[in-house]
């Protein structure tokens, strides 16, 4: 049998094999806060630093991977140095620990040096790449680049004495635009491939734009533009209007690239990344029309739409690369009992804010459910970051 080649030779050009256990371990610690608070061994109340480490931690971890192991591909530049992977990843551990510890500050100024390096790891690949990338991920660039104006408003925005609104935009800026930005982008381009749809997004290889690349390219510009300024309209107390902007702008932009209609899911990654598509529209009319307290139909975007489609690529992410492209369109047991899972860890969590005398409780069911559901999936498809890459 060929030697096994060793995982920091693996992980050189693929930050993925990092990032995603990483996040898989700061999705399970961001939500055991909740259990460890009702059980009564976590006296502070979580909300905040669970907030952050969900987003600082879990989801950027999968954000960064997926973006540090495509975009070089895509542009035709170097990959990611292991020194590059490993720094975000333990920049991203740092935030998330310091946010547990109740330094929501000094966690953001470590998201937010992460955010920096990230951005400049990938800024310098763009001055040496040989090809465009697909004009959707203009979308991602502005998802990274609210994330950044959402921390440094966190950050700056006490010490400036800026209105109270300033809150407000930095929690739309960084818990919505820093994930619903890219999706929309990353998603133009990847999710065609799970249905089996034409793809808007493929362009001959190129150093300058070809024909139809700037129209689509201003075409995701102007919905990620629509979706800033969603935000700067909710943040003026206009909250119902805003969510209609928000799903007109994603419906019209997903469904344009991603006619559904014409779908046809095959596979358990193919239907979970339907749901959650699904549950991500739903949250924003849920969030114009159902009843307070926002919060709670808050978590059908966290949990239906960025939690459950995050998993969705990642699992394809980890299959192709592993030699398991064989399983795009096959039952994928462990992803299946997550999203069953994390759809009844989305049930209890909504259903928690409307049963004030046992709230606490339902939300350490919640997330206990979560956990299980992230435990089995990491358990079964995560051993197979260390696994060499068949470029499936």
């Amino acid at each position: 049998m060929p030697e096994r080649p060793p995982f920091l030779a693996l992980l050189a050009g693929q930050p993925y094999r990092l990032l995603f256990p990483t996040g898989a371990l700061l999705a399970i610690h961001g939500t055991l806060l909740w259990p460890l608070h009702a059980w009564g061994i976590l006296p502070a109340y979580p909300g905040a630093a669970h907030a952050r480490v969900m987003t600082e931690g879990f989801l950027a971890c999968f954000v960064f991977g997926f973006l540090g192991t495509a975009v070089p591909r895509l542009i035709g530049a170097p990959g990611f140095t292991v020194v590059e992977a490993g720094s975000l990843a333990a920049l991203l551990v740092a935030a998330s620990a310091l946010h547990t510890a109740g330094h929501p500050l000094w966690g953001d100024q470590m998201f937010l040096l992460a955010m920096l390096c990230l951005v400049a790891s990938l800024g310098i690949r763009a001055i040496v790449r040989r090809d465009l990338p697909p004009p959707s991920f203009a979308l991602a660039a502005m998802g990274l680049l609210s994330a950044l104006a959402g921390a440094t408003l966190f950050i700056f925005g006490p010490l400036a004495g800026l209105p109270p609104w300033h809150d407000s935009l930095a929690r739309l800026l960084l818990y919505q635009g820093f994930l619903l930005l890219p999706v929309m982008g990353v998603g133009a381009f990847l999710l065609p491939r799970f249905f089996d749809l034409p793809n808007r997004q493929d362009f001959p290889e190129a150093l300058a734009p070809p024909p139809g690349w700037t129209a689509g390219a201003a075409a995701a510009l102007a919905a990620g533009a629509t979706v800033l300024a969603s935000f700067a309209i909710e943040t003026l107390g206009h909250r119902a209007a805003a969510n209609l902007l928000r799903l007109a702008a994603a419906a019209g932009f997903i469904l344009w690239q991603l006619p559904l209609h014409r779908a046809r899911p095959t596979g358990t990654i193919s239907r979970c990344a339907a749901t959650a598509i699904v549950l991500l529209l739903c949250a924003f009319a849920a969030g114009a029309f159902a009843p307070p307290p926002a919060v709670a139909w808050a978590h059908l975007l966290f949990i239906g739409g960025f939690g459950i489609l995050t998993v969705a690529v990642a699992t394809r992410v980890v299959l192709g690369h592993g030699g398991a492209s064989h399983l795009f369109r096959g039952r994928v047991r462990s992803l299946r009992a997550f999203a069953i899972l994390a759809i009844i860890a989305l049930a209890t969590r909504i259903s928690a804010d409307f049963l004030p005398e046992i709230r606490l409780t339902h939300l350490a069911y919640a997330a206990l459910a979560w956990i299980l559901g992230i435990a089995i999936w990491a358990a079964a498809v995560l051993p197979r970051t260390a696994a060499p890459d068949h470029d499936d």
